[in-house]
């Protein structure tokens, strides 16, 4: 979509990766401070923002920032699923958390790829800019 070479490419799949992992690293800390609602929303909120400045302004850097932001809203949300789930209904909730979570693991990147390829990337991308604002919608349920 860019136009740039497979190794500039991948540069903003190290810096989700990076921010994913400084995120979980510190999700603990972060969710003790600001509360799992007000975290998980911000990061939802946070990870939209991300992407959709990487769809819309097609420059690498601006891609590169934007899926580190990606992997930094996102990385607190599964261990805050789990938490929730745990807290409310452990067995069935945890099933229900891993159930969705591996599903979407399965689904997702096909689902990109063939929405991307019957109309673009970008528009197929954007699926995760909704998805990231349903994290932000749902954000109570961690509380």
């Amino acid at each position: 979509v860019v136009g740039t070479t497979q190794g500039v490419a991948t540069i903003g799949f190290i810096a989700f990766s990076v921010t994913m992992t400084l995120g979980r690293l510190v999700g603990d800390r972060l969710t003790a401070r600001f509360g799992p609602v007000a975290l998980t929303r911000s990061g939802g909120l946070l990870a939209a923002l991300g992407v959709a400045t990487a769809l819309v302004i097609k420059q690498p850097a601006v891609i590169a920032l934007g899926f580190a932001c990606l992997g930094a809203g996102v990385a607190v949300v599964v261990p805050m699923a789990y938490r929730a789930a745990g807290v409310r209904a452990a067995a069935p909730g945890i099933a229900a958390v891993s159930t969705v979570g591996y599903g979407a693991f399965l689904v997702g990147p096909p689902l990109i790829g063939f929405l991307a390829d019957a109309t673009s990337l970008t528009a197929a991308l954007s699926i995760v800019v909704g998805l990231c604002l349903a994290i932000a919608a749902l954000a109570p349920a961690t509380g």
